[in-house]
């Protein structure tokens, strides 16, 4: 009897399960994030080559819905030149493969994500969205990382995140394979836990700290982030901000900023401050200043930013944000040495379509300028950027 018990218990979860699966795979979503981008870079010098892309492609996306609380995802990311630009003149715009400028076409995300309550467990290529590590979908692809993530909101007014991550995608998914991080993150990765706090009232805080589990051969031992908001009326805020580095063999960094800002109907604007001490401070992938809307996505030198912006709303459904921002160096380096204006503008179309235009002049000091010249370092001459994305999603079950 109690075979037959076993058995028949079997035979019914395995059905069961059949059920579960097949009505799972019927309950998947699959999702469509094309884009269109546009990209041109123009420096001051001869010697700097120029850069000039138009490529289009996007995210193509499969869900599962839930089997016994777990889902499965793939993804194929894809930018292809759109044959109205050389590729030749594709390096340095970020759409195209590092090194190669060839087209990009590989599996961004393939994950599984078990769900209980509040708690989720993600595991294999995913984006994140952290401080330190996150997805930067700034240009036709954002970028992905390989590894595994338990996010909880159980815990009353309180997100909480612990990943480990060893391989990525590339700064915006310039790879078309997940590269090695070895040499930068230890040859065992990177464990990080990430926190988010509003119980106190109008303010929300974030905190972040990352550890390179094999830290003997890298740099970077370490980082730190976190940061306060608070609301001081429905319509301004104040927010703080603080980053540090630990290094293997250097001394060690210090990052400190500050915002100040107004929301209104018609208007929004801020003022922004940063200052380096130290070492370079480094983010993960990318950084996440208070002045990095404009500074660039590399380590930041030792210097102080002063800068701010302002968003006008002229028309329902269309922003114009207008921003200016100086750069000093503070020690021997003087490579962030500048100043940036940038037009940034949005419009929606409708909920499926999304235009943006971004226009930046990057103005460098002639200090920046001399040192770029006496050393034939590239980086130190101005620039002006030119950007335009066409965003197209839809979506079926």
């Amino acid at each position: 009897m109690r075979k037959i018990t076993l058995v028949a218990v079997a035979a019914l979860t395995a059905l069961s399960a059949s059920e579960n699966l097949e009505d799972a795979l019927r309950q998947s979503r699959v999702t469509l994030d094309a884009r269109a981008f546009y990209f041109d870079r123009s420096f001051d010098k001869s010697n700097t080559p120029n850069a000039t892309a138009l490529t289009i492609g996007g995210i193509a996306k499969v869900e599962t819905g839930e089997f016994f609380g777990v889902r499965l995802g793939i993804a194929q990311y894809g930018s292809y030149l759109a044959g109205l630009t050389d590729r030749k003149d594709g390096g340095g715009t970020s759409l195209l493969e590092s090194g190669t400028n060839n087209n990009l076409s590989f599996v961004g995300e393939s994950y599984a994500k078990y769900s209980h309550g509040k708690t989720h467990l993600q595991i294999g290529k995913q984006r994140l969205f952290t401080p330190l590590a996150n997805d930067h979908d700034l240009r036709l692809l954002p970028s992905t990382y390989q590894g595994f993530v338990i996010r909880t909101g159980e815990l009353k007014d309180t997100l909480v995140e612990l990943g480990l991550i060893e391989r990525y995608s590339g700064f915006t998914s310039t790879y078309n394979t997940f590269k090695d991080m070895s040499t930068i993150w230890g040859n065992r990765g990177l464990a990080y836990g990430y926190i988010e706090n509003i119980s106190l009232k109008n303010t929300k805080i974030i905190a972040q700290y990352a550890k390179a589990l094999d830290a003997d051969t890298i740099a970077v031992k370490d980082y730190k982030y976190a940061s306060a908001r608070y609301a001081i009326t429905k319509d301004s805020f104040v927010e703080s901000q603080y980053g540090s580095n630990d290094y293997r063999v250097q001394k060690d960094s210090k990052m400190y900023g500050a915002t100040v800002g107004m929301n209104f109907d018609f208007i929004d604007g801020a003022v922004v401050y940063n200052k380096i001490l130290g070492n370079a401070w480094r983010a993960i992938e990318s950084g996440a200043m208070y002045t990095d809307w404009q500074q660039g996505y590399g380590n930041y030198e030792p210097s102080e930013a002063l800068g701010g912006y302002i968003i006008l709303k002229p028309i329902k459904d269309a922003t114009i944000k207008l921003g200016k921002v100086y750069i000093w160096a503070k020690e021997q380096s003087i490579r962030d040495d500048f100043a940036e204006t940038m037009i940034d503008a949005w419009y929606k179309v409708n909920n499926l379509n999304k235009l943006r235009v971004r226009y930046s002049i990057k103005d460098e000091t002639n200090k920046a300028s001399a040192y770029g010249i006496a050393n034939n370092r590239t980086g130190y001459d101005d620039r002006i950027d030119f950007r335009v994305v066409y965003y197209y999603s839809f979506a079926t079950r």
